[in-house]
């Protein structure tokens, strides 16, 4: 049987979706629906909250549903400013050996405290 390309992704998206429904189930529907998305999101790139939250308000995403997202993004540990900065220091320090004041200027282009 073969499986056409679209198909297949569109299975492991609806697995994805359902995988976060699971863990999105004490959230509403405007919430679980950002949520969803902001966790294929940061799956496929780490983003800092307010990289996050620019693409939610882009989306047309209501102020109070984005704050419950990120909360719940947080606890979800989807969104984590501190552990994006040690390793994007650590790679990009360490690794490629930019000093401490491009570091610093970096992570604050990214909003990141």
């Amino acid at each position: 049987m073969t499986v056409h390309p679209e198909a297949a992704s569109a299975g492991a998206r609806r697995r994805d979706d359902a995988n976060v429904t699971r863990i999105g189930a004490d959230v509403e529907g405007d919430v679980r629906a950002a949520l969803a998305y902001v966790l294929r999101s940061t799956q496929a790139k780490p983003q800092t909250e307010a990289e996050v939250r620019t693409k939610l308000q882009r989306r047309g995403v209501a102020p109070a549903t984005v704050a419950a997202v990120l909360t719940h993004a947080r606890r979800l540990k989807a969104v984590d400013d501190a552990a994006l900065a040690r390793a994007w220091v650590e790679e990009r320090g360490l690794g490629r050996g930019y000093g401490r004041t491009r570091l610093r200027d970096e992570l604050r282009d990214r909003a990141v405290a």
